[in-house]
């Protein structure tokens, strides 16, 4: 552990993504990544601020996760309530100072039964989650990011669905609303769906 301490390489976090729902409401996707291998964090406070035109700030929204080693970790927010054209840019910093380096692995569990359809102007997701544990998932959700027709990134959305007790699941529901007219140049069956679960 002491060796591996020394050796900690920073987490990365990529440019963040824009969507526009078409209800004028937006989303944002950042994406960290946890190049140490056996090290992660089991506590990680960041913050997603909005910038408009005129580079003032217009948005700012405080939150806590978790990343494992190796772990490339999607983070959304959803239905932010401002209009997406009058964003310019969307920044994700962390905040070290409450996060310490530990070993994380994370607990089995398994995503089925899930499809999506296209609903009017959205998408929606179902399926469930299982616990295969002898242990409660206390924070569980579920991903869902769409790409357009030439890999591109287009819609997101999340859901927390909870506490999983030992040896069961849950059924979950993801609704994401779509501009106008980018829903037709969505692959639906291509979808990425990831779980994110921590005991």
């Amino acid at each position: 552990m002491e060796c591996d301490l020394k050796n900690v390489k920073d987490l990365a976090v990529q440019p963040a993504n824009i969507f526009d729902n078409g209800n004028r409401t937006t989303t944002i996707l950042a994406t960290i990544s946890n190049p140490n291998k056996t090290l992660g964090i089991e506590l990680l406070p960041y913050t997603i601020k909005l910038f408009n035109f005129e580079n003032q700030e217009i948005y700012s929204v405080n939150r806590r996760s978790f990343i494992y080693p190796g772990q490339n970790k999607v983070v959304i927010e959803a239905g932010i309530d401002i209009e997406a054209n009058n964003i310019k840019e969307a920044i994700l910093t962390l905040d070290y100072n409450q996060a310490s380096w530990t070993r994380l692995a994370p607990p089995p569990a398994r995503l089925t039964d899930f499809r999506t359809r296209a609903l009017g102007k959205q998408i929606e997701i179902v399926g469930r989650v299982i616990n295969d544990n002898d242990y409660s998932l206390k924070q569980v959700a579920i991903l869902a990011i769409f790409s357009n027709k030439v890999g591109i990134k287009a819609a997101a959305s999340k859901t927390v669905v909870g506490e999983i007790k030992p040896f069961s699941f849950k059924t979950f529901q993801i609704i994401i609303p779509v501009k106008e007219g980018t829903l037709s140049q969505i692959n639906l069956k291509e979808a990425f769906i990831a779980l994110e679960a921590k005991r």
